[in-house]
């Protein structure tokens, strides 16, 4: 049987980024009694959805983002493990807002489809088979019922996801959607993902006028200069398990 194996790209600035290197924060397990009281046999059953953002938040704050950051490995074994109840957690509340065919859908259902899609993108970011398909499949849904003012946002995000499971022939012409409609924020992602097609003539004039927009983003800032110097290089990784050696292209 073929696997569809999704692999990442990984933009590596040589000399490192702005900051050192350090240790990330220790990770919080998730505590599943803090998120829900009541049962079935106990009725009724509450969510408490700040207890459940503060657990999404942490998670976020090591996975968000690949690759992800934890100071040892039996952090990110808890970090996989909380994955599967948070998931199912949100799959209910998702559910029970999902709207009735015909009516426009709620703003607290397209947050927590929102909220979902970046769950499970943060699964793919811990190699955990299945969350990138379920991440696009949410991404796409959102997309096609956000409002058309929110849409560029959701384009730039969807789009992101995209460029980070190493679907560039999707990723770029949905950021450059993104860009166009006036979300200048997926400037940089769009630049990143051009980069990786050795677009860097392309990727340039993106970043300068990102950095003049958002001078604030010290990562755009070092991204742009790393482009400038010549330092930087793409890499594609595949899941860990695989054991397979990255693709490498210099700029």
């Amino acid at each position: 049987m073929t696997r569809n194996i999704m692999k990442k790209h990984l933009l590596v600035i040589l000399l490192a980024l702005a900051a050192p290197a350090t240790l990330a924060a220790p990770y919080q397990p998730l505590n599943l009694q803090s998120l829900v009281s009541g049962s079935p046999e106990h009725p009724p059953i509450n969510v408490n959805m700040p207890a459940v953002q503060r657990a999404f938040d942490n998670l976020a704050a090591h996975a968000a983002e690949y690759p992800v950051q934890f100071d040892n490995d039996a952090d990110r074994r808890r970090a996989i493990a909380d994955l599967q109840p948070l998931g199912v957690l949100l799959d209910s509340l998702v559910q029970n807002n999902t709207p009735r065919a015909g009516a426009a859908p709620s703003q607290g259902y397209l947050v927590l489809l929102q909220m979902r899609a970046r769950l499970n993108w943060m699964g793919h970011n811990l190699d955990q088979a299945g969350y990138a398909e379920r991440a696009e499949a949410d991404y796409a849904r959102l997309l096609a019922l956000a409002p058309a003012a929110a849409k560029p946002a959701v384009q730039g995000e969807f789009g992101n996801f995209l460029a980070s499971s190493a679907r560039m022939e999707r990723a770029i012409p949905m950021l450059h959607a993104a860009y166009q409609a006036g979300h200048q924020e997926s400037g940089r992602d769009l630049a990143t993902a051009l980069l990786t097609q050795n677009k860097r003539s392309e990727a340039l004039p993106l970043l300068r006028e990102y950095v003049r927009n958002f001078p604030q983003d010290q990562k755009g800032r070092a991204i742009l200069n790393a482009v400038e110097q010549g330092r930087v290089e793409t890499h594609a990784v595949y899941p860990s398990h695989l054991q397979r050696m990255p693709k490498q292209h210099r700029h």
